[in-house]
């Protein structure tokens, strides 16, 4: 696969499993994102599958047993150092309440998805929106756009990818 990857964020997993792509409706929602996965296109973050195993639901044995993923590893020198580059951007930028529910919580994805990306390169997609600043939620797409780390929604990763459905 030419380009760059798409780093899915667990919430379009999660939010297709409930609300868009049933399994039992949309079968072939996720035989495309299953092949998407395998050829490369979409990459999944080890600590992205390890949100998933926490749910221990039939998307997370979907993943485990019915994909062959090759979790991309969070653990090299340049991605640890661009997520500490995060972290302490979000504490410095945000309320402790909001910065909490990254910095307080080492195993949530999404810092690291950002991590990843600016590290790495990819695309991040997930189904957060961006927020007015002066909001002070944190979302990915805010801090995405502080990094410059480029990101996107699912469908128009549908759409590069050629999901036919």
């Amino acid at each position: 696969m030419s380009s760059p990857i798409f780093l899915i964020d667990s919430n379009v997993l999660i939010a297709a499993k409930r609300n868009i792509y049933p399994f039992d409706v949309f079968p072939s929602w996720w035989k495309a994102m299953k092949k998407a996965i395998e050829d490369g296109g979409i990459g999944i973050l080890d600590v992205v599958g390890k949100e998933l195993s926490m749910q221990k639901d039939d998307l997370w044995s979907w993943l485990s047993k019915e994909v062959d993923v090759k979790p991309l590893d969070c653990n090299s020198d340049s991605i640890v150092n661009s997520y500490s580059e995060v972290i302490t951007y979000v504490a410095q930028s945000y309320k402790a309440t909001e910065a909490g529910k990254w910095i307080n919580t080492p195993d949530v994805a999404d810092p690291w998805l950002i991590a990843y990306a600016m590290a790495e390169g990819g695309i991040l997609i997930t189904n957060e929106e961006f927020v007015p600043p002066a909001s002070q939620k944190l979302k990915v797409p805010n801090v995405a756009e502080h990094f410059k780390v480029s990101w996107d929604r699912p469908m128009n990763m549908m759409r590069l990818l050629n999901f036919r459905i």
